[in-house]
């Protein structure tokens, strides 16, 4: 059955108090079988997209150096030998039977046709439904794309032929095209057809061949078989970068929707839920960090077979000589602006709406430019609340146009944009003079406009400081082509000139001239285009090492793309017998690097893999972990010696505690210093905690140079349960000597979280909860200094113990009768003159749990403030002390269920879940009628699919023998308005066999 509409309507508005009706995304991975069981929706082009293999090759090289330490490097044939930055072991020292890596190491090889392996003959996992598939983020992340629409971002993901599912409320109210985008790429997409009661949308790019490389994925229905099982959701929440949300399972399944844990924000809508297989199971309609809804993959058939999709009006009045670059349109071209855009704030006589294709090159806000032979036209405003592609523009018509005047519009590469390599075409020609380097390019004709800029010299000189330099390119057959004045760009330290030209159609360059008007120099340089040099693949390794303890030998092998174990057949040196100083080879040893397509050889042909530069792996949240203060949720990063770096304003002031947690582990810290120049954080785990439970430290990457061309990542929490992260994947930019540029996207809970490099695992930077990154040398520093002032507070508050499963620590952090500031929460307790009020702070392992307090061997009401997360405040009066108090978890954590019970109910009625809930008794609490308030011994939750209210709902428990047994219920509050779950409490040893459910009559209930 569908889920009922009053469902519907309930769980958006619960949504909506909680913060969210999406406008975001995601995606999947792998080949399928034939099991019906999968009942695959859309099968269209089901390809493999894996990247093909090169074969590489190296030996290991070691010596034993005078001061007993093991040194290697690798021996490559084409780059001689190579060494890793960090390279030496002591044998004395090192962990024993263990291995330990080297840093990387990294050279380029010669592409081999020969040994290059397809990947149609790599063997593809399967999908059969239970199976343990490895998700293949990579997938995933090329298959699911930006939607912008003039006023609403969202997700969309590719479902073959070009089209793209998507929410129908990311398109409602707007012009049906839309621009999708993913990373650099980007193309025009037209909506053929929605659904507003699934709320999906079907999207049709304009130009199949741009899609030809995308994976194509899967829908398929969800059974009760996914309960508990991990799902990935993958999108733009927040309108920031790709992001992948991890560590969400399947908690309920209906016949057209299902409920998941995964995080979600504004921005994910449209997006695909991804089964760990690579399969959608859903598309997002609505959620928040906690929870969201999908509607699964039965709605989405149901709704796909009636849609009648055809392709919007686009205008048939645009002149031919409007020139458009390849991958943009015009979509409206009228007098009027479109019905369904704000145009009220602008001015325009006539106007345009267009959309095209994105790229780093091209500046939106000033790339629509009307034109004359004659010489430019102005245009008027644009459009407001959009984001600026697909956007609306209006034109001023010139002073004495006549009424049927219309823009003459070209679209064009801006005069700014100069060096954008993603313009050049061909190389012309590169070279090294006495007086430094030029370089003459050919760029990407666009449109023909007047005044193109169709090539560019560059010339980098030796010394800082060149002004008063004027280019001139001369063609063979003598034509010269003088620069445009003022339209020459230069480095920071002026070492480094830019000159765009405009060289007419038939004029070969063939030479370039360049003279100094104030000093007089003057230099000739003959153009000679460069011969393509053999294409390169660049690889790496690291070098492994373990120190054997009952032979005292070091063996030696190479850890390749961070998953390949590769040993050579010789490759132990014996530490007791080497001579210090000598090198000592290893046999070859051998492995394959991916390659992409762009790297082949002409003779191999296969699809374009739109990929990264490393595998995208879960466990890349290793070097994170989730951190919760009095007052704030946030990311620390795990340096060694039981110590954590995280925003320092993450603290209020007053309150250094905060919980760190990871998947299952937690632990208590408390801040020990603060660098108030770069705002991080020193913490430290109270107690005596075993280090290695915290596992290895990470490694921070100091060099000078950051790579800000490959994709980068950063991993965050965004809130409550530590199992679900969330790992977003851009580029870098706007380096300098203390940050860098990282799109967040609103933040997120973010801050703390770590920026590394996918490949070698290493931290570039930590964000401060803005875009601005603070570099991994300036976190080296401010560890260092905040090391040298750590300084562990006193811990002694002596307050009512803390018990249960869930309790951190017994005594409270903190206990006092002034009520800390932790971030504008208000304690309640009224004052009196005959008592204090007490505060006390105490610390829980996980997020919200069930908390109570005991006195005089009785269950009391305790009365909290503040946060009410893992870190909780108790408040109570100095003349009514508590005993004790307790935390337990509120239901259990998985949503399977444990139990096998008969059940017996009215029609209407099904049973989501009957599992074992054993909650600790607190200490000192009495039976109430020979059962304990606070401990419980199972967990109920059915659904009324029937007209009944919940309050009518009458449950008895039979025993094995056929006895209705004592049983005490518990409210549970559920996100589904028809869920009815309940705690229940038994006689000790009682057994359940029967759940038997009754409705009372409606005169009885009132």
């Amino acid at each position: 059955m569908r889920m009922p509409a009053s469902i519907r309507l309930i769980g958006v508005c619960l949504l909506a108090l909680v913060g969210v009706l999406l406008v975001g995304a995601l995606l999947p991975s792998r080949a399928h079988s034939e099991d019906p069981a999968r009942e695959l929706l859309v099968t269209d082009a089901d390809q493999a997209f894996r990247d093909p293999q090169h074969q590489v090759t190296a030996r290991i090289v070691a010596r034993l150096r005078d001061d007993g330490r093991i040194e290697f490097c690798l021996r490559t044939a084409n780059a001689g030998d190579v060494c890793p930055r960090a390279r030496t072991l002591d044998p004395a020292t090192a962990r024993l039977d263990h291995w330990i890596n080297s840093s990387e190491v990294s050279w380029e090889i010669p592409i081999d046709a020969d040994l290059v392996v397809n990947p149609a003959d790599l063997e593809l996992s399967s999908s059969i439904p239970g199976a343990s598939c490895i998700p293949d983020f990579e997938r995933m992340l090329a298959a699911t794309w930006k939607v912008a629409t003039t006023t609403k971002l969202g997700t969309a993901f590719h479902i073959g032929g070009g089209r793209f599912l998507t929410a129908h409320h990311v398109i409602d109210g707007v012009p049906p095209f839309v621009m999708l985008t993913n990373g650099e790429r980007g193309m025009t997409a037209a909506v053929l057809a929605s659904d507003p009661d699934v709320d999906m949308a079907l999207l049709q790019v304009y130009d199949r061949s741009t899609v030809d490389d995308l994976p194509v994925v899967h829908l398929r229905v969800a059974t009760k078989s996914d309960l508990g099982r991990p799902v990935f959701l993958v999108g733009y929440p927040g309108a920031g970068p790709l992001t992948v949300s991890l560590g969400g399972i399947v908690s309920r399944v209906w016949e057209d929707e299902i409920l998941t844990t995964s995080a979600s924000r504004g921005g994910n809508s449209g997006g695909p839920m991804f089964d760990a297989c690579g399969d959608v199971l859903g598309v997002l309609w609505a959620g928040n960090r906690a929870r969201n809804f999908s509607h699964s993959g039965t709605a989405l058939l149901r709704a796909l077979e009636d849609l009648e999709p055809r392709w919007p009006d686009a205008p048939t009045n645009i002149p031919d000589s409007h020139r458009l670059p390849p991958g943009w349109m015009i979509w409206h071209f009228d007098r009027t602006p479109p019905d369904d855009v704000d145009c009220s704030g602008a001015d325009g006589d006539f106007w345009v709406g267009y959309a095209g294709r994105r790229s780093s090159e091209w500046y939106v806000n000033v790339l629509l430019r009307p034109e004359r032979l004659t010489g430019p036209q102005h245009y008027g405003d644009r459009c407001s609340g959009g984001w600026g592609n697909p956007g609306v523009v209006g034109f001023i018509a010139p002073d004495g146009a006549d009424a049927e005047w219309v823009p003459d519009i070209c679209f064009w590469v801006p005069r700014t944009v100069l060096g954008g390599e993603g313009l050049v075409t061909e190389v012309l020609h590169d070279s090294v003079e006495s007086f430094g380097s030029v370089r003459v390019t050919k760029l990407g004709a666009t449109t023909n406009c007047p005044d193109e800029l169709t090539h560019q010299v560059e010339v980098g000189f030796n010394s800082p400081d060149q002004f008063g330099w004027e280019v001139t390119i001369i063609g063979e057959d003598g034509t010269r082509v003088r620069h445009p004045n003022n339209l020459n760009s230069f480095s920071q330290d002026s070492s480094t000139l830019t000159w765009p030209l405009e060289i007419p159609d038939g004029v070969v360059p063939g030479s370039i001239e360049l003279r100094d008007r104030y000093r007089g120099i003057w230099h000739r340089v003959r153009i000679v285009k460069p011969t393509d040099p053999a294409p390169m693949l660049p690889v790496s390794a690291r070098v492994s090492v373990l120190i054997e303890s009952e032979t005292n030998t070091a063996r030696l092998c190479l850890m390749a793309d961070e998953s390949q174990h590769v040993c050579p057949d010789q490759h132990a040196l014996a530490l007791d017998r080497a001579v210090p100083g000598r090198w000592y080879q290893s046999s070859v040893a051998s492995w394959t690097a991916p390659i992409g397509r762009q790297q082949l050889p002409d003779e191999i042909g296969l699809a374009d893999n739109v990929g990264y530069s490393c595998a995208l792996t879960e466990d890349v949240s290793d070097a994170a972990w989730q951190l919760s203060t009095v007052s704030r949720e946030g990311t620390a990063v795990y340096i060694g010696r039981r110590q954590f770096v995280a925003p320092a304003p993450l603290f209020p002031e007053g309150l250094p505690w905060g919980i760190v947690a990871q998947k299952d582990a937690v632990f208590p810290v408390v801040q020990v210093a603060t660098d108030d120049r770069n705002g991080l954080s020193l913490l430290e785990v109270i107690g005596n905690t075993d280090a290695s439970l915290l596992g290895s430290a990470v490694g921070i990457d100091e060099m000078d140079e950051l790579d800000e061309e490959s994709t980068k990542v950063l991993v965050g929490y965004p809130w409550g349960d530590a199992s679900r992260f969330t790992i977003s994947l851009s580029r870098i930019s706007q380096v300098d000597d203390r940050s860098f540029f990282f799109p967040l996207g609103g933040g997120w809970y973010r801050a703390g979280g770590p920026i590394l490099d996918p490949c070698s695992r290493e931290v570039l930077g930590i964000s401060l909860a803005s875009d601005r990154i603070l570099r991994s040398a300036e976190v080296v520093r401010s560890i260092k200094s905040l090391r040298a002032a750590r300084a562990m507070p006193v811990l002694n508050a002596d307050g009512p113990p803390l018990f249960g499963s869930v309790a951190l620590r017994q005594q409270p952090i903190y206990l006092s009768t002034t009520q800390p500031d932790f971030g504008g929460w208000i304690c309640n307790v009224r004052a009196s003159e005959r008592y204090d009020v007490m505060y006390a702070i105490y610390l829980a392992g996980i997020d919200s749990p069930s908390k109570t307090s005991i006195r005089d061997g009785k269950h009391q009401a305790l009365q909290t403030c503040g946060f009410g997360g893992r870190i909780f405040i108790v408040e109570y009066r100095s003349d009514e002390v508590p005993d004790a108090v307790c935390v337990e978890p509120q239901r259990p954590t998985s949503p399977l269920s444990t139990m096998q019970i008969e059940f017996e109910a009215p029609e209407g009625f099904e049973l989501l879940q009957a599992t074992e809930f054993r909650r600790e008794p607190c200490p000192g609490l009495v039976n109430d009628g020979g059962t304990d308030y606070w401990p419980s011994d199972a967990y109920i939750s059915l659904r009324a699919t029937t007209d009944v209210k919940l309050r009518d709902i009458v449950l008895a428990f039979v025993d094995p023998a056929g006895n209705e047994l004592d049983a005490i219920l518990w409210h549970v509050s559920d996100v589904d308005p028809d869920v009815f779950s309940r705690r229940v409490n038994l006689p000790e040893g009682a057994e359940i066999a029967k759940l038997l459910v009754t409705v009372k009559d409606s005169e009885e209930a009132d």
